[in-house]
């Protein structure tokens, strides 16, 4: 066993262990069920209750400390698989299914208003929450829906706080038709963005 059984860009967290593991042993069509995908299906994400880290950045859970990962890959298209992984069926009642897919949005939602904030600091900007960010960001550019970004935020604070089952469904259903498409070309925006800023400083 070497590590390049591994995609030679997947990232990994403690919750991607066992997984993990189960896929390189497990006879094949060994069924499971587990909160986090395994690495030999390339992860981009993972976290902890301190710290997150993808393939472009890693930074703290708790204030915005950020720090971009250059040279590691390139950010366009971070989010291009995640459709097919996380938006491929209708959840069921009570289904772990749901409340991963809740998880995920709040885990991208968080690197997204983060990132945000760290591009509008890098172009001398100050902000401090992420409706401050949406905000300036929507001045700046970097998102042209601002009232559907804010209504992404309401959504996010709403699932952190007062979790049920009903709500999980409208937050299924607004991430599956508009949130992802959202943040699926705020990723790329901002993929163009730090090129430029590249090509700039190169």
């Amino acid at each position: 066993m070497t590590k390049d059984i591994l995609p030679k860009d997947a990232v990994g967290g403690h919750t991607a262990i066992v997984p993990t593991l189960i896929e390189l042993i497990a006879p094949e069509g060994f069924s499971y069920t587990s909160i986090a995908r395994s690495m030999t299906e390339g992860t981009k994400y993972a976290f902890n209750s301190d710290c997150w880290i993808g393939r472009e950045a890693m930074g703290n859970i708790d204030d915005d400390r950020m720090e971009l990962l250059t040279g590691i890959a390139s950010p366009q298209g971070s989010l291009a698989a995640e459709r097919e992984a996380a938006l491929r069926k209708e959840p069921d009642k009570d289904d772990l299914y749901l409340d991963a897919t809740i998880q995920r949005f709040e885990f991208c939602f968080e690197l997204a208003w983060k990132l945000m904030k760290a591009v509008l600091s890098y172009e001398g900007l100050e902000v401090s929450s992420p409706r401050a960010s949406i905000r300036e960001g929507w001045k700046q550019g970097l998102v042209q829906e601002v009232e559907a970004w804010l209504d992404m935020l309401e959504k996010r604070n709403l699932s952190a706080r007062t979790y049920n089952e009903q709500m999980a469904q409208v937050i299924y259903a607004a991430v599956k038709g508009t949130y992802f498409a959202m943040l699926a070309t705020f990723d790329e925006d901002v993929a163009a963005r730090l090129k430029v800023m590249q090509e700039v400083f190169r």
